[in-house]
């Protein structure tokens, strides 16, 4: 995970100490049928749809980057606009991910009326970043994405586009019978309630500018929680 909800995780441990918390990373389109099906208790999605059976929150925004070769002629332009993207093959993050994440990942493109040309989509950001610094083509990914960027590739702020990528907390707002948890009304559970206390609503429009190497690996997802008491 990229953004800061790692940070707040000691913080709902010291508060709920008697609670075992497990972390499961998947997909979005993963976590939603997952909550939806009674077996997670809560989510935080990467620009998920909204979706009927869940509640929703934005916890914070970011903007979008484009990521280029080390090599390519538009690495030492900061920032750039879109429109130079034109002509240039694309690489994404399957729609298979998320349909709505990639729809705003392209948003850029889509701006000022151009298609993009994808000549390559991958399962996750890592896998992603390595085609576009081996040179298959250039990417734009959420901000956070410059934290696992090698030497090999440059990110470069966007600008002339308001599209940005939100990070969203979800959890069910009814239960069937026969689920683990039957709330009603619709209770938010605790590590939602800890991290709409402790995140800010949105983050800078502007963070800090992209580094151009960075080692972690990490994959294209959303984070979910099961909580149970401890024995």
């Amino acid at each position: 995970m990229l953004t800061p909800l790692p940070e707040i995780l000691p913080t709902y441990r010291r508060q709920f100490p008697k609670v075992h918390l497990q972390l499961h990373e998947f997909y979005t389109t993963s976590v939603v049928r997952s909550l939806l099906n009674g077996s997670l208790d809560a989510g935080f999605l990467r620009d998920g749809n909204p979706i009927s059976g869940l509640e929703t929150q934005v916890l914070f925004s970011e903007s979008l980057i484009a990521i280029v070769p080390a090599t390519h002629p538009l690495a030492s332009f900061k920032p750039i606009s879109a429109a130079r993207l034109r002509y240039e093959p694309f690489v994404f993050v399957s729609p298979n991910a998320s349909s709505h994440a990639y729809e705003k990942t392209i948003a850029p493109c889509v701006e000022p009326g151009f298609p993009s040309n994808v000549v390559q989509d991958a399962p996750q950001w890592l896998t992603v970043l390595r085609l576009v610094g081996a040179g298959l083509g250039v990417t734009i990914a959420p901000n956070c994405v410059h934290q696992v960027a090698a030497s090999n590739v440059v990110c470069l702020r966007l600008r002339d586009t308001q599209a940005t990528s939100d990070l969203k907390s979800a959890y069910p707002n009814h239960r069937k019978p026969g689920h683990r948890l039957h709330l009603h009304p619709p209770k938010l559970p605790p590590i939602l309630a800890c991290v709409l206390a402790l995140s800010p609503k949105t983050a800078s429009p502007h963070p800090a500018s992209p580094s151009p190497a960075c080692t972690p690996s990490h994959p294209h997802c959303a984070a979910s929680y099961t909580e149970s008491p401890r024995p």
